[in-house]
């Protein structure tokens, strides 16, 4: 009897499973989708993009290496594809981010699902490095050291990627968007609000976007402690007269960046743009830079030698590129964690809030998306971005916001969830990209 149970039982897990497997099977087939929607290809070397990336700190030749998603419908017929015009989407990496982030986290094969399934139109999405040496200088640009991001974000890098990158990009606001997490978010709605004219839409996931939080205290200024952690001061301390950057902290070297970008001390460079033949083949050799001037430039801070930090001189912190040139910054906090206020209203002054309030209508018939997530990979980042959300909304932009939350056990703190948030954003942009 017993043998004839067992029997039985296996007998009925046996029809469960081949009815289960034909189930699947339909379901399989209704949810299955191509692989190979599109392709993911890089573009090495040195860009040149602008002069000033020639002195930014270890990049003297310049180099901007890309990746991106081309979708087989704008494939030449030649090639398999229709050669349709399609929208773009720039995607800014977050500080530490290559430029194969987003294809180390699913991007192609996000795109591939969303696109075989008729959920997104097919898009060129475009993936920009940040910085590797230091925290990626915001994507923000006021020095050589720390490259001319304002005018590459929006410009340049747009008429690289549709002259000579994608081919049959539609070359129109409505059709262009940017977007990025982390850094790459501050950086996705700075390119908004300096280049009006340029993106339709923009996102953003859990970034800095708020510097002094929505109370004035809680944005970077507690991170700045965390900082002097990273570098072993403690308030007993004189800040040192060298900040440390290695790799291994990340907050630290997100503080030099952005003394590159909004604080810098630097040398003014006035260059000549010149072009050595071969006089054996009459063809172009070598480009270099003379520098025909150097001036300490008292432009940022005309007074600058009369800030002080406790028992050091300003600028406390220096560095050399590969061409021996002096870049000095000035952080915006001390030792004890008080703002020293000349340097400090200049990171304010490139605060969002502040340049949005320089344009309040900057995002008129603009689409905005924020992605969050309380375990974002700094803390206050998820405070920061609410502060940019309530600032948008309070000033009547309406902002299409979506909130993650991980598991017990598994929260989503740094890019654990990176693959969902990918497929909210993509399909966000298919859709506020129209036909």
């Amino acid at each position: 009897m017993k043998f004839y149970k067992i029997v039985s039982l296996i007998t009925l897990l046996t029809l469960l499973f081949v009815l289960g497997c034909s189930d699947r099977g339909i379901n399989n087939d209704k949810d299955s989708f191509v692989l190979n929607e599109g392709t993911y290809f890089t573009k090495q070397g040195a860009h040149v993009f602008h002069d000033e990336f020639v002195f930014q700190i270890q990049n003297k030749f310049q180099q901007m290496p890309l990746a991106a998603y081309w979708p087989k419908a704008a494939y030449p017929i030649t090639d398999g594809g229709e050669f349709l015009p399609v929208p773009m989407l720039i995607l800014l990496a977050p500080q530490d981010g290559d430029e194969n982030f987003y294809f180390s986290h699913g991007l192609k094969e996000i795109a591939d699902e969303l696109i075989s399934k008729g959920e997104i139109q097919p898009m060129a999405i475009l993936c920009v490095p940040n910085d590797k040496i230091f925290g990626g200088y915001f994507y923000a640009g006021s020095s050589p050291a720390a490259g001319a991001y304002d005018s590459l974000i929006g410009d340049e890098l747009i008429r690289f990627a549709e002259e000579e990158f994608f081919v049959t990009t539609i070359r129109d606001k409505a059709h262009r968007a940017i977007g990025g997490f982390g850094m790459g978010a501050y950086g996705a709605f700075r390119a908004a609000i300096l280049h009006p004219d340029k993106f339709g839409a923009v996102s953003g996931v859990s970034g800095p976007m708020d510097f002094d939080g929505a109370d004035g205290k809680s944005g970077f200024e507690p991170l700045f402690a965390e900082a002097l952690t990273e570098q072993g001061i403690t308030a007993l301390d004189s800040l040192p007269t060298s900040f440390n950057y290695q790799s291994s902290w990340p907050l630290s070297r997100l503080f030099i960046g952005g003394g590159f970008a909004f604080s810098a001390h630097d040398t003014l460079f006035n260059y000549v743009d010149s072009v050595r033949i071969n006089p054996s083949t009459n063809l172009e050799r070598l480009e270099y830079y003379l520098v025909s001037d150097e001036t300490l430039d008292t432009t940022i801070f005309p007074n600058s030698n009369s800030i002080e930090y406790p028992g050091v001189t300003v600028p406390p912190n220096t560095f050399k590129n590969n061409s021996s040139f002096v870049y000095g910054f000035h952080l915006p906090f001390n030792n004890v964690g008080q703002e020293v206020t000349p340097v400090w209203n200049r990171w304010l002054n490139n605060n969002l809030p502040t340049l949005f309030a320089a344009n309040p209508n900057v995002f008129d018939g603009v689409n905005i998306w924020i992605g969050n997530f309380s375990e974002s990979t700094f803390g206050n980042y998820y405070e920061q971005t609410n502060s940019w959300v309530s600032t948008l909304r309070n000033a009547g932009v309406v902002v299409d916001d979506y909130n993650l939350t991980g598991y017990e056990g598994h929260p989503a703190n740094r890019d654990q969830y990176m693959y969902d948030l990918l497929r909210e954003m993509l399909i966000f942009h298919s859709e506020r990209f129209g036909n």
